[in-house]
């Protein structure tokens, strides 16, 4: 489209880990985009989501527009959870909330040919 810039898939996953990175999560390719590595210390998931564009896709010109799309869930923690244990999970879930906040203003998207 004219005046929008767009990326590689490759580049954005990049800019996705280097972000992850810079708030202490680490991402890994699932079915359909990127999410965080799940362990027993974290409290959130981030899904970091391919969604076609349908109003910006051309099927005559075999383009499809793809946005990206960031959303977090929070994790049961289970069990009765001391002050550092709560402030630990706050702590992250604020991190996670700031993540994908900064994914969501950066408008990503990219177009596949088919």
């Amino acid at each position: 489209m004219k005046g929008e810039i767009t990326m590689t898939k490759e580049e954005i996953k990049n800019i996705i880990e280097a972000k992850g990175a810079e708030y202490g999560f680490k991402m890994q390719k699932n079915i359909g985009g990127l999410t965080s590595e799940q362990t027993n210390e974290n409290f959130v998931r981030i899904e970091v989501l391919e969604e076609t564009n349908n109003e910006k896709t051309s099927w005559k010109d075999h383009k499809i527009w793809v946005d990206i799309k960031a959303e977090g869930s929070i994790c049961r923690m289970g069990g009765h959870s001391d002050a550092e244990e709560l402030l630990k999970a706050s702590e992250k879930i604020a991190r996670a909330a700031k993540f994908v906040e900064d994914i969501t203003k950066m408008k990503l998207s990219f177009i596949e040919q088919f």
